[in-house]
């Protein structure tokens, strides 16, 4: 039998990070004939994931395969025309999908509400939208715009390489549509497409512009959602968990080794700080916490490892050097960046969380992934969900995702600490402290974010993806529910 041809596409670094470091790559190298798609550096903004080797892996498809090469027509019109397409059609994209979120929200939310929503992220297409909703024009102008966009897709699939399935780092907003218009392709081509979810809560709090044939979620919570709000099949999805925890399933470090490789003493209480991308109020919480210990308001010996985001430069209106003066201010706290600096080990980054999980004792976090993955190692976290005074500098409304379902499990576990305002920091993070006492709170924890994520077993999500591939080819289908789905 000849191994079926898998395009692999993904779109930023950090979701190539997780298929290779987890070994995602590996595994199906050994089953399948593999390729690699990827949208020009020049495009994507993405220069970083020319980092990884791929080559040795498969060949590597760019999209556009020449783009210093400019085009050249002596056809005035056309070329005007091929101007227009690359200038305006991933502005084209990006409206549609905001038009296509509104539509949908302002079904159960009220419309000022959610027209506030997006006028943080695209202030220009809520204004507009908002008023071709009023005047009943939207669906006409959808239909306008989506006929534009079928119409000049752009050929991005190798067309002589008769590939079985495009395997696809899926994310349901994806910046300047490129990954739409690749599975726009696909279905031109009649090309399988099987959408792998990267965020955690991505398919959950948006709504798909395009939607690939075929999806693989992380757990029961996104499962159920897809089917029930956008309507997708079960048998067209199937709960593979995420690769990124494939390395944490294998237990590779102690507490002990973990906490020797972070520098840190064996008798501190280490909570795991993890921000979200966006800034919120991550400084005024350090401050509080340092002064705290200065004034021994803890019973115990507390450090804070800070997991900055290695590629968010200005965080605290600041660089990397503002940071490393913030070193001397905060003295009880190792920020990631600087650790990562000074740290001369080879280990990759998903190993490293490995590291930085088993040395917790809890985490901190506003609702991010890392702390739904600290959970499911047993370590209880305590998450901030507070609305901060607007001249405050923050570009994270919190308030605005306290109801998603996906944080429901985790709101009314007893795992996990919720602060509601900021001048209960201290007094939460007391609570957090005690939960570390309580060995019971270990399995609670588990208990809360295996609703989220399918990391328990033995098989890995790198086997289950295999299969699904398997069952994709062979069988147009993930499971035989499609006998009694209506």
């Amino acid at each position: 039998m000849k191994k079926l041809k898998i395009l692999i596409a993904v779109r930023t670094s950090w979701h190539l990070r997780d298929f290779i470091e987890s070994k995602l790559v590996d595994q199906l190298k050994k089953k399948f004939e593999l390729s690699f798609f990827f949208v020009d550096v020049n495009l994507s903004t993405e220069k970083s994931i020319e980092e990884y080797d791929v080559k040795k892996y498969g060949e590597i498809y760019k999209y556009p395969p020449n783009f210093t090469k400019e085009l050249k027509s002596k056809n005035f019109i056309l070329r005007k025309f091929k101007t227009f397409k690359k200038i305006f059609r991933p502005k084209i994209n990006h409206f549609l999908y905001f038009l296509n979120e509104i539509q949908d929200k302002i079904n159960y939310k009220k419309k000022g509400a959610v027209y506030k929503t997006y006028e943080n992220d695209g202030p220009l297409s809520a204004t507009i939208i908002k008023y071709l909703i009023k005047f009943k024009l939207d669906n006409l102008v959808k239909k306008i715009l989506k006929g534009f966009i079928n119409f000049t897709i752009p050929k991005m699939i190798p067309r002589e390489k008769n590939f079985d399935l495009i395997l696809i780092a899926y994310n349901s907003f994806n910046v300047y549509g490129y990954i739409d218009d690749l599975i726009r392709d696909s279905k031109r081509l009649n090309i399988k497409t099987f959408g792998l979810q990267i965020n955690l809560d991505n398919l959950i709090d948006r709504v798909p512009l395009e939607k690939t044939n075929f999806f693989g979620v992380w757990g029961m919570q996104t499962f159920t959602w897809c089917v029930s709000r956008h309507n997708i099949p079960p048998y067209k999805m199937a709960i593979v968990g995420t690769p990124r925890l494939d390395t944490m399933k294998k237990k590779i470090v102690n507490k002990e080794n973990a906490r020797n490789y972070l520098g840190l003493d064996q008798d501190c209480k280490l909570l795991l700080f993890c921000p979200s991308v966006r800034e919120h109020d991550e400084r005024f919480i350090l401050e509080s916490i340092q002064n705290s210990i200065k004034q021994k308001k803890f019973q115990h010996k507390i450090k804070i490892f800070y997991k900055n985001h290695l590629n968010k430069p200005n965080e605290f209106t600041g660089d990397n050097e503002i940071i490393r003066e913030l070193s001397d201010e905060f003295e009880d706290v190792i920020f990631y960046s600087l650790f990562k600096k000074k740290n001369k080990s080879s280990i990759s980054t998903l190993e490293e969380y490995s590291y930085f999980y088993e040395a917790c004792d809890a985490t901190i976090s506003p609702f991010s992934t890392m702390s739904l993955e600290g959970m499911l190692l047993g370590k209880p976290t305590l998450l901030y969900d507070y609305g901060i005074d607007k001249k405050n500098i923050t570009t994270l409304r919190m308030d605005l995702i306290r109801h998603r379902i996906y944080h429901y499990p985790i709101r009314l576990s007893k795992g996990s600490v919720i602060c509601n305002n900021k001048k209960n920091i201290i007094n939460d993070i007391k609570k957090l402290l005690e939960l570390t006492e309580d060995q019971s709170i270990k399995d609670i924890c588990k208990q809360t974010a295996s609703q989220a994520v399918d990391y328990f077993g033995k098989e890995t999500s790198a086997e289950k993806i295999e299969k699904c591939i398997e069952n994709i080819c062979l069988n147009n289908k993930l499971d035989n529910s499609d006998d009694i789905y209506i």
